[in-house]
């Protein structure tokens, strides 16, 4: 009982009651349209650059090189990571701090995602500029299919 009017008198007992009571479940109510906005946001952009990148033959070779850049990126990376691992000092670094060891690997896993999402959106684009080629061809093919 004690324990309770000790808390009924301190202000920062009010305070975290308020704030877990009133401001988490207001910022939970407004967060999923949030949520959803910016997926829709992003959504968007992802289909404009995906049509931007079929459409045009020059785009696409683009964005086929920037996929393999990015993968030659990736490759010196875990290169240069199994040789500092091979040598020695990362192995001491993962002995000593497992903490420093996981911020110190972590540019790998940063460069594959980016690699990752980059060929997502070449392939992509590959598949809708063959799909767009394909129902040309075929309209070009009735056209000629009298002869």
């Amino acid at each position: 009982m004690k324990e309770i009017l000790i808390n009924i008198g301190s202000p920062s007992w009010w305070f975290t009651g308020l704030f877990f009571g009133v401001a988490v479940p207001l910022l939970l109510k407004k967060s999923p349209l949030t949520f959803r906005r910016i997926a829709r946001n992003r959504l968007a952009h992802w289909k404009r650059r995906v049509k931007n990148a079929s459409h045009s033959p020059g785009m696409l070779n683009y964005e086929i090189g920037r996929t393999n850049s990015l993968f030659v990126g990736f490759l010196i990376v875990c290169s240069f990571y199994a040789i500092w691992f091979t040598v020695g000092s990362l192995n001491e670094i993962r002995q000593s701090s497992l903490i420093a060891f996981i911020l110190l690997i972590l540019p790998i896993y940063i460069v594959e995602a980016i690699w990752l999402i980059q060929n997502r959106l070449t392939v992509t684009a590959i598949k809708r500029s063959d799909r767009m080629g394909a129902k040309m061809r075929s309209s070009v093919a009735r056209k000629f299919d009298t002869f």
